[in-house]
């Protein structure tokens, strides 16, 4: 959701996403899967003046509200101990992440999307960076395919969406089950 609704850009500022759409990485986020091509062979080519053009653009749309179905406390809460065991240490009993550890997933837009193919992707094989772009100090998060079970991603990704005021439709085996 590119428009200024909570589940999309609401949280970014112009800096952050023109920083993002110009490196790859920003205080909001770190490029991975398709966006890694849009950035290294597209925007990173660009003037930052271009960037910061289109980044203004992208925040003068205007909000689309979520109606649809949330995640209950009942499926958050399934997905609590696996969020605490394999990734609280890095993105924060908040959400927040942090400067040095990960970006956060309080009010990402990734985490909010309708579609969540792009969350269970990076939950599945971890961000896939590409070699011009530096996440700096940021720990490389691991793949968990092979590590947690299709109801396992479920319930994280569920935690993830329905914790620290973010607004995301529950997540099913068959939304995991694809990407897999």
């Amino acid at each position: 959701d590119l428009t200024q609704s909570k589940q999309g850009l609401a949280s970014w500022s112009v800096n952050d996403l023109t920083q993002y759409l110009h490196t790859g990485v920003g205080a909001r986020g770190g490029t991975f899967g398709p966006m890694n091509e849009v950035i290294v062979n597209s925007l990173s080519k660009l003037s930052v003046e271009d960037v910061r053009a289109m980044s203004v653009y992208l925040k003068s749309l205007p909000a689309r509200d979520y109606s649809g179905p949330k995640v209950t406390e009942e499926q958050a809460k399934a997905g609590a101990g696996i969020y605490e065991e394999r990734c609280e240490k890095c993105h924060s009993a908040s959400g927040r992440g942090g400067l040095f550890s990960s970006p956060p997933l309080a009010g990402s837009a990734i985490v909010q999307a309708d579609n969540p193919a792009s969350l269970i992707n990076v939950l599945l094989y971890g961000p896939s960076m590409p070699k011009e772009v530096s996440f700096g100090n940021w720990e490389t998060m691991p793949a968990y395919a092979d590590r947690l079970s299709d109801q396992d991603i479920v319930a994280v990704g569920n935690y993830i969406r329905g914790s620290w005021g973010n607004l995301g439709r529950p997540l099913t085996i068959q939304d995991v089950m694809k990407q897999r």
